[in-house]
């Protein structure tokens, strides 16, 4: 098998379902928001194999303005080689877990003002990644000057992408690369 369709949305497979599959090249879908909807089990995205998405045979490298979706669902992108950037479309309220987790081209991503949920690992492992932006109206998440995701509050980090040294009144955290 080289070749995968999809036609319809929550579609959703077992682990491991797609791991064997060295022969497979590309992933066809009919709507970016049908497969927002699918949900991977970890290491089941066919992505571990062919790395690139077609909509209606149009290979997919740039996300929408915006989308009728509200979630990106668990490791919908995973192992995606072809996103070098993410724009989190409006209408999109949740990340699912490692939504993106080992895009390695990946180098910048910006969350809109809606996302009220990043799921665990979501980001991890994106070895290029420089730019963390978070619509400054984000009731739930914030960024800065250096590209770090935090909550709001700046008390958490959520995705750190190279080492910092950060202070806080009683306490220096040392966060490596991939945090």
């Amino acid at each position: 098998m080289t070749e995968i369709y999809f036609e319809s949305g929550n579609i959703s497979f077992g682990r491991y379902i797609f791991s064997n599959s060295s022969k497979l090249t590309k992933i066809h879908i009919d709507t970016l928001e049908n497969w927002f909807k699918t949900s991977w089990d970890f290491n089941g995205n066919p992505f571990t194999s062919t790395r690139s998405l077609y909509i209606n045979a149009v290979k997919f490298v740039e996300f929408p303005k915006t989308t009728s979706s509200k979630s990106i669902g668990n490791s919908c992108f995973s192992n995606n080689n072809d996103l070098i950037k993410i724009n989190i479309p409006d209408g999109i309220v949740t990340v699912g877990d490692y939504a993106f987790m080992d895009c390695y081209k990946l180098k910048s991503i910006t969350i809109s003002v809606g996302v009220t949920s990043i799921g665990k690992h979501a980001f991890s492992q994106c070895g290029s990644l420089t730019s963390i932006n978070v619509d400054k109206n984000n009731e739930y998440y914030s960024s800065d000057s250096e590209g770090v995701l935090f909550n709001k509050e700046k008390t958490n980090i959520i995705v750190s992408h190279q080492e910092k040294v950060l202070k806080s009144a009683d306490e220096i955290l040392v966060l490596n690369k991939g945090s």
